[in-house]
């Protein structure tokens, strides 16, 4: 962006990345990992080496099924939609950024000038 004082130098400002979320796992291998877990007593390194998954992710299914209130055995009405529900409750929506964008014009005029330091914009 022209006028960008960070720009002139080949620096930019870190962006938030919108990350894709990971596929989730079938109902089956859900089960499986909560039987493992609560009925076997397996450890989560265990559950992730004989499922073939990672740790992190035997460790955010447990955690997601507890904090729906879940235990084992899973309830009988507990299918493969009210199961997703439970687990991946929908987000609430995100209320737009509330902050403001400098005008990078302006603050690389001032910059310009002698004795006006950045963290005295910041101030503004």
């Amino acid at each position: 962006m022209p006028g960008d004082p960070l720009g002139i130098l080949g620096l930019s400002l870190p962006q938030r990345e919108e990350q894709m979320p990971a596929q989730r796992l079938a109902r089956r291998q859900v089960y499986e990992v909560l039987r493992l877990k609560w009925g076997q007593g397996l450890s989560e390194r265990q559950i992730a080496q004989s499922l073939g998954m990672s740790r992190p992710a035997v460790a955010e299914y447990v955690r997601r099924a507890q904090a729906a209130g879940l235990s084992w055995p899973l309830p009988a009405t507990c299918d493969a939609g009210a199961l997703e529900r439970l687990l991946f409750p929908s987000a609430p929506a995100r209320s737009p950024a509330t902050h403001v964008v400098p005008d990078w014009a302006t603050v690389h005029h001032e910059l310009k000038r002698k004795g006006v330091p950045l963290f005295l914009l910041w101030q503004e």
